[in-house]
């Protein structure tokens, strides 16, 4: 691989977080006040707020690239969302209060704490993440035992939502307020997941037990383990009986023996998803998984892989576009996989995968001097399916870099 350019990417990286920082400590408009500095995923124009999920995945490059105080802010702004709102939104705007995203926090604090060894921090920490949990075990659970995305808009918010992503994805809309509240009300669950949208969910996300949801809330209750440890507390015993039956619960409905792959659970139908997606390796980075079952996902990377990297789910013959779908590659997928991957010791696969995303991260600098959003995995290029114009984003895709070029160095694989 090129080092040169490389590291040419990875230096304006570093040079360019602070492009990413905002500052608003009161409510304006829609926009929700935050107490701390916070990033947003692009430098300029379009998403200039902070997103959830998306600030795990910059805080893993911040972090390692030596922006410890920024990272750590970005954290004690969740946290400060948590005890304010009660979970985590989807982002600091009022629109999008109606719904949280994939819940990393867990993960955010320990990152922080492994650092610090705050252990008066950590106390105000773990009763935030403690809501946390509540908020998706009493307003996300399904009649299975295991938990869904969903959302909490009324019904004025659930049209609108409706409305708004007919316009995004030129969907047909049928006829009838009752039916728009309905498909409104799975389409606001599907943005919750983080992944809007997707074929994983067949338009029916409210009705799917999702494995990347459930395999976060069992990295959640873990952590939890590790921090009642550290706090000396006598609730490990509880955080330990809720992990163990979320893994059995899990394993006993996601996985999929015809696939050979964890799928998400369509709960009203009894049956798994027709879609392979790139969520069953986020099973693997909560260990989720057996050794005989990490094998069989490990030999199924290949009906994700191309040329250039990793799609967000199989090739399919779907009568809709997708964003979350073949052919599109997007950064947080990449590292699940390449995270989950390593936890079972399948480095050789790791280090391709890691390679793939840096060259197509690299390649696509080189041509339009910035990061995007996502990556055409086939050809390695920006053609890519959108619901929306993509951005040039540094956010997760450059931390997501920042974690596979340190990887590759730690390897050996950069000289």
């Amino acid at each position: 691989m090129d080092f040169e350019h490389i590291q040419t990417v990875y230096n304006y990286i570093q040079t360019h977080w602070e492009n990413t920082v905002r500052e608003q400590p009161e409510d304006t408009g829609t926009l929700l006040g935050l107490p701390f500095r916070y990033t947003v995923p692009c430098q300029k124009d379009s998403m200039q707020n902070n997103f959830y999920w998306d600030t795990y995945f910059t805080n893993v490059g911040l972090l390692k690239q030596g922006f410890f105080e920024l990272a750590k802010s970005n954290t004690d702004n969740l946290l400060y969302e948590v005890n304010r709102h009660g979970f985590v939104p989807n982002g600091n705007r009022t629109f999008f209060l109606n719904r949280s995203q994939p819940p990393v926090l867990a993960l955010m604090v320990r990152d922080i704490f492994d650092i610090t060894d705050d252990l008066g921090w950590l106390e105000s920490a773990y009763s935030a993440l403690k809501k946390e949990y509540a908020f998706w075990m009493g307003k996300r659970m399904t009649p299975v035992g295991l938990n869904r995305y969903f959302h909490h808009a009324n019904e004025t918010e659930q049209l609108a939502f409706f409305n708004d992503v007919v316009r995004r994805r030129l969907d047909f809309a049928p006829a009838g307020s009752r039916k728009q509240l309905e498909i409104g009300a799975h389409y606001l669950a599907e943005a919750e997941s983080g992944w809007d949208f997707t074929p994983r969910f067949e338009q029916r996300c409210s009705e799917f037990i999702p494995v990347d949801l459930n395999s976060l809330l069992y990295l959640h209750e873990l952590s939890m383990i590790r921090f009642c440890e550290e706090l000396e507390n006598d609730e490990k015993k509880l955080w330990e009986e809720h992990a163990e039956r979320r893994k059995q619960l899990f394993n006993t409905l996601c996985w999929d023996n015809h696939k050979e792959l964890y799928s998400d659970y369509d709960f009203a139908k009894d049956r798994h998803s027709a879609i392979a997606s790139l969520a069953t390796y986020a099973a693997l980075w909560a260990e989720l998984a057996t050794k005989k079952q990490a094998r069989a996902i490990s030999r199924n990377l290949k009906r994700f892989e191309h040329g250039f990297g990793i799609s967000a789910c199989e090739e399919s013959n779907q009568k809709i576009s997708y964003q979350w779908d073949y052919p599109n590659g997007w950064p947080p997928l990449f590292y699940m996989t390449i995270a989950g991957l390593l936890k079972y010791g399948y480095a050789e696969h790791a280090r391709r995968i890691a390679e793939k995303y840096v060259r197509v991260v690299v390649d696509n600098f080189r041509k339009t001097g910035d990061l995007w959003e996502k990556y055409n995995i086939v050809d390695g290029s920006t053609n890519v399916q959108n619901e929306y114009e993509m951005p040039a984003m540094l956010g997760w895709t450059a931390g997501v870099f920042v974690y596979c070029v340190d990887f590759l160095r730690s390897e050996n694989e950069l000289k």
